[in-house]
């Protein structure tokens, strides 16, 4: 689990020859870019949930009054939901390395902010990857 704030500080480290700041200000500075591709990876892991395992909810809770309901809980089929995961990590990480770049730029001018954003562009481009692959393996649901 450290290993994300592994590399987010090694990119910070490296990005510090280039701004000759403090490693404190940089790393909480470009923390911020990584929350686009965190906020659309959280949510396309709930994609799942909520749809492939969303008519759970319905079926216990007519268990409650005694009407007991077989058949798929899933209100669309898993390749569809894959699809729809995909598009919101790649979102996520366009949205993450273009906050990166404007980070950069608005602080450091346009003549710096490409080799000051570059060590940070490698990470997040590296965490997308990730989580492109890690949606690329079938969640089984948990019933």
């Amino acid at each position: 689990m450290a290993t994300p704030v592994l590399l987010l500080f090694a990119a910070t480290a490296f990005s510090k020859r280039f701004t000759g700041e403090s490693l404190r200000n940089s790393f909480a500075r470009f923390g911020y870019a990584v929350i686009p591709l965190d906020l659309a990876s959280h949510m396309a892991h709930n994609l799942f949930h909520l749809l492939a395992e969303g008519k759970a909810t319905y079926y216990t809770f007519m268990g409650l009054f005694g009407v007991h309901i077989e058949g798929s809980t899933a209100f669309i089929a898993d390749p569809t939901i894959q699809i729809m995961q995909y598009f919101l990590v790649i979102a996520g990480t366009l949205g993450s390395l273009y906050a990166a770049y404007r980070i950069a730029k608005n602080n450091y001018g346009v003549s710096k902010a490409l080799s000051v954003a570059m060590p940070y562009l490698a990470v997040i481009l590296l965490f997308g990857i990730l989580n492109f692959l890690t949606f690329t393996v079938r969640m089984s649901m948990r019933m």
